[in-house]
């Protein structure tokens, strides 16, 4: 079996709320934006973090074994500095895929910052990964 990963909508189920992440610091060093003016951006653009993902992710062994498929919804930051932060799945799929995904998104280089009114903030992004056996 051929294994195919495909993704889609990289930018997709962005909004536009905040949502502040700690109260001991200030709101300008918190906040997260779901949607910024300039959107972070990965080096060298959408096509180059397709090419980044289909190189480095690993479709994990068992899941291809027993045929397992799906999508993976990951959810990070993009943060003032351009790292990435706050990796998570946030949709239920098999344990393998969800580590995978998170895995290869924890690999990515820094991107360039979001910013809002000329100032570089921190960016909530949720990209969807499809594991797919042919």
């Amino acid at each position: 079996m051929k294994k195919f990963i495909s993704l889609f909508s990289i930018f997709a189920l962005m909004s536009i709320s905040q949502v502040s992440l700690a109260q001991n610091k200030s709101a300008a060093d918190t906040t997260i934006k779901e949607f910024a003016e300039v959107m972070p951006e990965f080096p060298g653009g959408q096509q180059a973090m397709m090419n980044f993902i289909s190189e480095n992710i690993k479709y994990p062994w068992k899941a291809r074994m027993n045929e397992i498929q799906g999508r993976v919804m990951v959810q990070f930051v993009v943060d003032k500095t351009g790292a990435i932060r706050d990796v998570k799945v946030v949709n239920k799929v098999h344990p393998s895929l969800a580590k995978a995904a998170i895995k290869v998104v924890k690999k990515m280089p820094k991107w360039t910052p979001g910013s809002q009114d000329g100032k570089p903030v921190n960016v909530r992004f949720v990209m969807p990964i499809t594991f797919k056996l042919e």
